[in-house]
């Protein structure tokens, strides 16, 4: 009668380059033991390796003289790559000093091939198999004792899981703050001081443990200590088995860990949030985000919105007050703030002076809104900070929980972009994203990457408005006029493209090529059309290329190169560059007036300097703002205006152009005010280079009427 338990069959891998030798050995384990025994036979070394990726063996029978590898270095090499594995070598030579070597380096046994029968070779691998498995068996016996021993100095425990008592050593209990008489025998002793959020865990991976799941016990728990308070603990463990393979005696060590797991929790505590305002970080905030999108995902039910605050005039305040004022600052609107917030909600700081918050349950958009007033309400009043009265207000962007939402880069970036709409609404305001402000950021977007690219392909042209004498009613000079010939959109004027253009810092490139463009054509004029006084040419300039230290060393190298009279080159600045920043401008302009560069204030009467303060700065011409001529017969006085700034600036020794002249009468007013320039389209409007050289061809004069 067959036994019920099927026979193990056990699985060789052959290593041998005589296909003859290994067909022998086929034979003679198929003799012995027709079913007991599957051999996968190769003939190299390296095939070896390749098949050990891919598949288990119980054994391997070992030639030592291969192709690819010979010797006893063969035996090291595979024992390198498995030590696990048992090993028998076969040899052709019967050498007693290589065999003994060869058992010194790992080999369970050492066959001659000329003397290999079906009865030797199958009792040799039995042999080697179960003296591997002996070995293991001790391994692991020497491995529990170590950990005991090492455990000394930690509590120990043992559990007799027969009785279902547990001895615990006299250090166990002093780590609870207890004497050893003191606690008793049962499980409940450990179990019953365990931190509720913890005591499942433990039960579970002593259970998987006991049933085979896991090699050993080990897992990190909190436990009460005498005085109430938890400790962190890291207990260790490891069963004996009787014949039936029951676990009935289970021991093990318990170390204190509560210093390790309190820098761990301060090390994740400090990664996650900001160090100034204690507030979780960005990488906090996103995690929650995600968590809080993926929800959203499964059920969109659990709606959210992401609310993103950026200071309005924060760096003026550490420009003027210092940094640490600043931070003081931040700090205290951080409190603010987080007292808005709804208890299941989050704020974070993102860095400098922005923050976000994430709402949760969000139903509609007015719980979100609220949440924004109560956050703008919250900056009204003043901060007292080391005795300064500070006054700050924020801008705030909206984005809500949406079904075209996948990322959270997507909803920070549309809350993101809802708050540059706030701040351009004015300070203190918010926003709620919607599609079409997105789309007109990706607008904005590509504006900027065909601007970049503008710059690199020289698209960038040229135009030229005639200013003309009101007392001769000749050609006097031209202004210069940037015109961006785009490739898709056509001519661009300045109002499309400037003000990003100072934005991305791209303006300074501009400003500077458009200074020596324009000196080249204009010595080209000057030579070809010469007249007295000659021809001058006007360029505006920027605040931010204003700001530039080199700006007086790049115009005179441009003089220099171009051999134009510096003071046929006029300078156009507005009085609002001036006034950013008065005492480094001024710097400049003097600089600049050194070089005989004559300087202009364009737009006149639309900024803030008054006519008094015209004496202040090294100018040469005023230019008045066209407004003002286009209504010079109207009810409100700008007649007079004219007349008073006309006047004034002779009185400082400065010429005067009027901007916007359109009708004759104007002209004739202008001429009976004694103005020295007028400029519009009376005269012309702004013309490329080739219809600017005809005009001159022309010599035309114009006559007021």
């Amino acid at each position: 009668m067959e036994s019920s338990t099927a026979k193990q069959v056990l699985h060789l891998l052959l290593i041998e380059d005589n296909s003859a030798d290994a067909v022998l050995l086929r034979e003679l384990f198929r003799e012995v033991d027709p079913t007991g025994f599957q051999i996968v036979h190769v003939s190299r070394f390296i095939e070896a390796l390749d098949l050990f990726e891919q598949k288990n063996f119980d054994l391997v029978l070992l030639d030592l003289s291969l192709p690819d590898s010979q010797g006893l270095e063969t035996l090291v090499r595979f024992r390198h790559f498995n030590p696990e594995i048992p090993i028998v070598v076969l040899t052709g030579h019967d050498d007693q000093e290589t065999a003994v070597e060869a058992l010194r380096k790992g080999a369970q046994d050492y066959l001659v091939k000329g003397r290999i029968d079906g009865e030797l070779i199958t009792r040799s691998v039995r042999y080697a198999l179960e003296r591997q498995r002996a070995l293991g068996a001790l391994r692991e016996s020497e491995e529990r004792y170590a950990l005991a021993a090492r455990a000394a100095n930690d509590g120990l425990w043992d559990w007799n899981l027969t009785l279902n008592e547990i001895y615990y050593s006299p250090r166990w209990c002093l780590m609870l703050g207890f004497n050893e008489e003191e606690i008793g025998n049962s499980p409940s002793e450990w179990f019953h001081r365990l931190h509720p959020d913890d005591l499942e865990a433990t039960r579970n991976a002593i259970d998987l443990y006991l049933q085979g799941k896991t090699s050993h016990f080990e897992q990190e728990y909190r436990i009460r200590h005498r005085s109430g308070s938890y400790r962190w603990m890291l207990s260790r463990g490891m069963a004996l088995y009787n014949e039936h393979g029951q676990p009935y005696r289970m021991a093990g060590s318990q170390s204190d860990i509560t210093v390790r797991k309190h820098t761990e929790e301060r090390l994740i505590y400090d990664a996650l949030h900001d160090p100034l305002t204690h507030l979780p970080n960005r990488l906090y905030f996103q995690e929650q985000l995600e968590s809080a999108l993926r929800n959203f995902e499964a059920d969109r039910s659990e709606q959210f919105a992401v609310l993103f605050l950026d200071l309005d005039r924060f760096k003026t305040i550490n420009d003027s007050l210092g940094h640490l004022i600043g931070d003081r600052l931040l700090s205290a609107i951080a409190g603010r703030l987080e007292r808005c917030i709804p208890p299941e909600g989050l704020i974070a700081r993102f860095g400098g002076d922005e923050f976000a918050v994430l709402l949760h349950n969000v139903t509609a958009v007015n719980d979100a809104a609220r949440v924004a007033k109560s956050m703008l309400l919250a900056m009204d009043e003043p901060f007292l900070i080391h005795g300064h009265e500070v006054f700050t207000s924020g801008s705030i962007g909206i984005a809500l929980s949406a079904d075209a939402y996948t990322r959270t880069e997507e909803i920070l970036r549309d809350a993101d972009t809802a708050m540059y709409r706030a701040k351009a609404a004015g300070m203190g305001k918010y926003r709620l994203f919607d599609t079409t402000m997105h789309v007109r950021a990706m607008a904005l977007w590509q504006l900027e990457t065909d601007l970049r690219r503008a710059v690199e392909r020289n698209e960038f042209a040229i135009y030229y408005q005639p200013i003309v004498s009101l007392k001769s009613g000749q050609l006097a000079g031209f202004e210069a006029l940037v015109r961006w010939n785009h490739p898709e959109r056509g001519l661009l004027y300045p109002a499309d493209f400037i003000a990003l253009a100072e934005e991305t810092g791209l303006l300074n490139i501009i400003d500077r090529w458009t200074i020596r463009r324009g000196a080249e054509q204009l010595k080209s004029w000057q030579d070809e059309h010469p007249q007295e006084p000659a021809l001058f040419l006007n360029v505006n300039l920027s605040g931010s290329l204003l700001n530039q230290s080199d700006l007086a060393g790049y115009v005179e190298s441009v003089l220099q190169e171009t051999k134009i009279s510096p003071n046929t080159l006029k300078l156009e600045i507005t009085e609002g560059a001036v006034l950013s920043d008065i005492v480094g401008i001024m710097h400049t302009l003097t600089a600049l007036q050194k070089l005989n560069v004559h300087l202009c204030i364009d737009d006149f009467g639309t900024g803030y300097s008054s006519l008094s303060s015209l004496h202040y700065y090294p100018i040469n011409t005023l230019k008045i703002d066209g407004s003002f001529i286009m209504s010079m017969n109207g009810e409100s006085g700008n007649m007079d205006i004219v007349r008073t700034i006309i006047t004034l600036a002779h009185d400082l020794d400065l010429e005067v152009i009027a901007e916007g002249v359109e009708t004759p009468h104007q002209f004739y007013q202008l001429q009976a005010l004694n103005c020295e320039f007028g400029q519009g389209s009376l005269f012309s409007k702004a013309i490329d280079s080739r219809s600017s050289r005809v005009l001159l061809t022309q010599k035309p004069r114009w006559i007021a009427s």
